[in-house]
């Protein structure tokens, strides 16, 4: 798996290398600072203002862009979070727009037919192939609330730290 085992003596833990070289960069994850409408009937980007890290800097914040400047596959993930009216059917969307077009493989949906929700949860991740210049992915959710028009809301950042939406993305060594 290019990983070579050493050992710096007995009583030491073994170190792992790799021995292609390079590193899991461009990174980076940003959250949402505070909650923020999701309309009905449309998608709506999902607007992490708020980097955690940002090497490469890659990551837009104002734009919500994930723009690498080095090319290659990247893994991509998102954690969204929407407060949900309660005695609603929903079906959620959350999805990579790549170029500003659905990324393919990139969706992923949640639906309910029961009445109780108070909140609901999708993770995401897909691969993601960048050119190093151009390239670059947003993340989108779409809400489609069939009991009525309801617009939820993405939950924002807890006080104590506690992260409900996150959108992240890292180099693949190849």
């Amino acid at each position: 798996d290019g990983q070579v085992l050493t050992s710096t003596g007995a009583g030491s833990p073994p170190a792992f290398e790799n021995s292609s070289g390079g590193a899991n960069t461009p990174a980076f994850q940003a959250t949402l600072s505070s909650d923020a409408q999701v309309n009905q009937g449309t998608w709506t980007v999902v607007p992490c203002n708020t980097e955690a890290f940002d090497v490469g800097s890659g990551y837009n914040n104002s734009t919500y862009k994930f723009q690498p400047q080095t090319s290659g596959k990247y893994f991509c993930y998102s954690v969204v979070h929407l407060g949900i009216a309660n005695n609603r059917k929903f079906l959620m969307n959350t999805a990579f727009y790549k170029n500003g077009a659905l990324s393919n493989g990139a969706l992923y949906s949640q639906y309910s037919q029961k009445d109780s929700f108070d909140y609901a949860t999708i993770i995401n991740h897909d691969v993601i192939s960048f050119n190093g210049s151009s390239d670059y992915i947003k993340l989108m959710v779409y809400n489609n609330d069939y009991t009525g028009s309801a617009n939820y809301n993405l939950r924002g950042d807890a006080s104590d730290g506690r992260r409900f939406n996150m959108f992240g993305a890292y180099k693949i060594i190849e």
